[in-house]
């Protein structure tokens, strides 16, 4: 059947081809004759910028029969004719026309995104929709009132009235010469012969069943949580149904579709606020926002609301790629695994995340993902990025760095940004794109129904967290909803809950000799096969290695009898991302080309920069090791690479190539790489021995020894040369890899919302302390640190430890001190907080210390009186947290951690 999607995406693409081609060939021709009115010379003029920009079948358009014949506008597509335009008549049309012709085009762009399903959500397409109207409008209004006349037919043809599918199947069959963008919507859409009109067949019987369920649903006995998310499903079961089997008749079926909507929006609407009143007169909210910092504190009655809010969302912000997931309390119940992921295209597929690349318009937020490099490479093609601001791969700037809350942010051409105002837009867009998913299925959810979950990695500092919080708090998350977890952690809670009938992981396993008699895994050592998971029993040992674009974290846990985990080993790990192979890969082109003109073909083909790095990316994780004799693994080139050397380099890049160290490694014929299957190793030489060290060095440290198996995850896990590497070098351990490695974070985020309580204990990373000014004691104190203040000698810099390097600390540890205020009417208390590699160091400039960051007392108003409060750290949580009470009057005070 073809859905309303399906009539939004053809709606779309009948606009394109009928009002935007009519209006940007009346503009061409104007221009055109602006221009001289010779459109041939003027292509032959600029052949060699339009063999940059166009493809050899789009060039045979420009210039039929090797251009002996003259060119026929009529045959060009929207892209062509846009692109010529943008290019031959740049000094003649104005900035707003050149502006809308961008417009025009990138539309076409996202368009062709969503070609695999040809549909388009109605949220989509009313976004799309109004972009065109608007082009094609402002287009028209240089010229007279029947061009004006005719683009108002065309819009109000396409987008509005019955839509006969029949016809509009036999203009895009006259079209398919014209562009390639209208096969694939062909293909889905010649599925059905009939028109929209004729799909419901029996709309009385459909009424009377969707007329049973709203009965049903009146009936329900609604007088707990778990009965009002329930008959909440129902609705939303019966919405899709209506949704599906109603609404592509919409403005034709109508009243029927209309009475029932309106009865199940308004159903929905009061059980959305029977769950919200259930919700709110059930639990105590407590504020502890400050005016521009969001920090942490702990109450248990924080906890308890976090666990009653219907939904759970997770936000894997990554290196290289971000993406959310997200799902309902009563899902979860009912099946775990039951969690929607985020879905995001590019120009070539359609997958689960983004890349984590942000687009400013001047200091605006523009766009985020592959929407962003796109636009960015397209603004960089016409010369016009002075007012852009393009980031990727900025999460590194985050890791083991000194971390300040006003800190920059580099673009890739040098401009400057505030970075949390970039980390802020990413979360911001991920979190906006989210809410509209999850609003899809249940209308009346909004922000402070959803747990939000962000990652980090186990590695990062404290400082790097409360960053992130912070940018989550500027991005409109409350910090009420929000949790910060570990990486590695959830990725451990998604493995957990993997069923062992599903198949769980593919990977060579090779076992020692005197192993495979305890441990049955692997039946056939020298192949690949199918394995599952071996559930993990109570007191088992393992390892979760977490690999990521920038960097990898190492945890190492313990099964407990409750079914919980316990972290048994401090988290390790550094800035070692699979980034590293791709510079390798792109390190061939600098030395075959020349480092400075590598760079130089980046800056003057950024899309095309783009579109080899994509593409190397994509391969890299399928390719094949060990690799099969006379096996090649193939990458594409951008043709424009290949020209590029021969302007600049007076050669071919085959040639290059074959006079380069790489002769007989790797060869470039018909703008493909092709490399050798047993030189592919040598991409990954780097990156694998300093994972293999990292590894080594956590088993020689103090880890115990009986970890018995390794859990790899993320997306360089998928790799056959790493998993090759961990088997080879610890083959006492049998190396598990889940199916889907890279969204095992992603999924675990969303579990760990819904079971935060899950780890009993970690480990501390260091040594936590207070610098203190006690009275001075000659006995233990050196006098050169000797002060004077209110008539009492004190000394200054001294250490109050809390808790040491290495040390379990179960959740909600608390360590308390009494302290007091030095000066009587003092209003803060400010208590600077320091860690330290070493066990148990006295002052706070011995070798190995550095300070953390201040714990903010807000003390109570008294006259002439020092204050005495009671100060709380509670460790084992992922974050941070800090309680205070004046001892008085036994009054909580407002108190926060300041790290940056």
């Amino acid at each position: 059947m073809v859905t309303i999607d399906n009539e939004n995406y053809l709606r779309i693409i009948l606009l394109l081809l009928e009002g935007s081609t009519y209006i940007c060939k009346k503009v061409f021709n104007r221009e055109l004759l602006k221009n001289g009115g010779d459109l041939d010379h003027l292509l032959k003029t600029w052949k060699n910028k339009l063999q940059h920009e166009f493809h050899k079948r789009q060039m045979e358009k420009f210039f039929p029969n090797g251009g002996f014949d003259k060119t026929d506008i009529h045959k060009w597509d929207i892209q062509m004719i846009i692109g010529v335009m943008l290019l031959l008549f740049r000094s003649t049309l104005t900035d707003e026309e050149k502006q809308i012709l961008k417009d025009i085009k990138f539309i076409r762009h996202e368009v062709l995104a969503h070609s695999s399903s040809a549909s388009l959500c109605v949220e989509k397409y009313e976004d799309v929709r109004k972009q065109l109207e608007d082009a094609i409008k402002h287009l028209a209004e240089s010229f007279d009132q029947n061009v004006k006349i005719k683009c108002n037919g065309f819009i109000k043809a396409f987008t509005t009235g019955v839509l006969d599918l029949n016809s509009a199947i036999h203009r895009l069959q006259e079209a398919k010469d014209t562009d390639d963008l209208f096969q694939t919507v062909l293909s889905v859409l010649r599925e059905t012969k009939d028109s929209l009109t004729k799909e419901i067949l029996d709309v009385k019987q459909d009424v009377r069943s969707i007329t049973k369920g709203i009965e049903k649903i009146e009936d329900a006995e609604c007088n707990n949580f778990k009965a009002l998310t329930n008959v909440q499903s129902q609705i939303e079961t019966l919405q899709k149904w209506l949704y599906q089997n109603f609404k592509d008749q919409g403005s034709r079926s109508s009243d029927d579709f209309r009475s029932l909507s309106n009865q199940l929006q308004e159903k929905n609407k009061e059980i959305g606020n029977k769950i919200q009143t259930y919700d709110d007169s059930s639990l105590q909210i407590t504020e502890t926002r400050s005016d521009k910092i969001q920090h942490v504190s702990f109450c248990p009655e924080k906890v308890s609301r976090k666990g009653a809010l219907v939904v759970v969302a997770g936000i894997d912000f990554g290196t290289t790629y971000s993406g959310y997931a997200f799902s309902f309390k009563h899902m979860y119940q009912t099946n775990p695994l039951n969690i929607r992921c985020s879905s995001f295209a590019s120009e070539s597929w359609v997958t689960q995340k983004t890349t984590t690349a942000v687009l400013f318009e001047g200091q605006k937020f523009h766009s985020f993902g592959f929407d962003a490099e796109l636009r960015y490479a397209e603004q960089c093609g016409c010369g016009e990025n002075d007012n852009w601001y393009f980031f990727r791969h900025f999460k590194t700037l985050l890791y083991n760095k000194k971390i300040k809350r006003s800190m920059k942010l580099k673009t890739v051409d040098g401009k400057e940004m505030c970075a949390i105002t970039v980390f802020a837009a990413a979360i911001k867009y991920l979190k906006e794109d989210l809410l509209k998913n999850v609003q899809r299925m249940v209308q009346c959810i909004n922000e402070n129904d959803i747990h939000w979950v962000i990652t980090v990695p186990a590695i990062w500092s404290d400082p790097a967290k409360q960053f992130m919080r912070e940018a989550a708090y500027e991005s409109g998350i409350d910090g009420e909803y929000l949790s910060i977890a570990l990486e590695s952690e959830v990725a451990s809670i998604y493995c957990q809950e993997i069923p062992q009938e599903i198949p769980f992981c593919r990977v060579r396993v090779e076992e020692a000799e005197e192993q495979k008699k305890e441990h049955q895994f692997a039946k056939k050592p020298e192949e690949e096969e199918i394995q599952k998971l071996v559930i993990i029993a109570s007191g088992r040992k393992y390892m979760v290695f977490d690999l990521g674009g920038g960097t990898m974290d190492i945890s190492v846990h313990e099964k407990q009898t409750d079914g919980r985990l316990m972290e048994i080993f401090k988290a390790n790990g550094g800035a070692v991302g699979s980034l590293m192979v791709n510079e390798e890969f792109m390190g061939v082109f600098e030395k075959v080309i020349g480092e400075q003109l590598f760079q130089q073909y980046q800056r003057d083909y950024p899309e095309d920069y783009f579109e080899l790095a994509t593409e190397f990316e994509a391969k890299k994780l399928r390719m094949k090791w060990p690799a099969a004799e006379g096996s090649k693994e193939i990458v594409r080139v951008p043709i424009s690479l290949a020209e590029f050397c021969l302007d600049h380099r007076n050669k071919r890049l085959a040639d290059l190539f074959e006079d380069s160290i790489y002769k007989n490694k790797i060869t470039f014929r018909l703008y493909k790489l092709r490399i050798e299957g047993n030189f592919i190793k040598s991409f990954y030489e780097n990156y694998t021995s300093l994972i293999v060290k990292h590894v080594s060095e956590v088993l020689q440290n103090n880890c115990p020894k009986d970890i018995g198996i390794i859990l790899m995850v993320g997306g360089p896990s998928q790799s056959p040369i790493v998993k090759q590497a961990m088997v080879q070098n610890f083959p006492f351990a049998k190396v598990i890899v889940p199916t889907t490695p890279s969204l095992a974070v992603l999924c675990g985020s969303v579990l760990f919302g819904h079971k935060p309580q899950i780890f009993s204990s970690r480990i501390s990373k260091f040594s936590y302390f207070l610098s203190i000014t006690p009275v001075f004691d000659r006995t233990i104190h050196t006098e050169g640190r000797r002060i004077l203040i209110d008539g009492k000698y004190r000394c200054r810099d001294v250490f109050m430890k809390f808790l040491s390097c290495g040390d379990t600390v179960h959740i909600g540890d608390a360590r308390t001190w009494q302290l007091s205020s030095i000066h009587k009417q003092q209003d803060k208390m400010v208590i600077k907080v320091y860690i330290s590699d070493n066990y148990n160091p006295l002052y706070i400039d011995e070798e190995g210390t550095d300070y953390l960051g201040d714990i903010v007392v807000d003390l109570p108003d008294r006259e002439n009186e020092i204050d005495h409060v009671n100060v709380s750290m509670l460790f084992g949580y992922t974050e941070l947290i800090v309680e205070a009470t004046e001892i008085s009057k036994n009054k909580t005070v407002r108190a926060y951690f300041d790290c940056l």
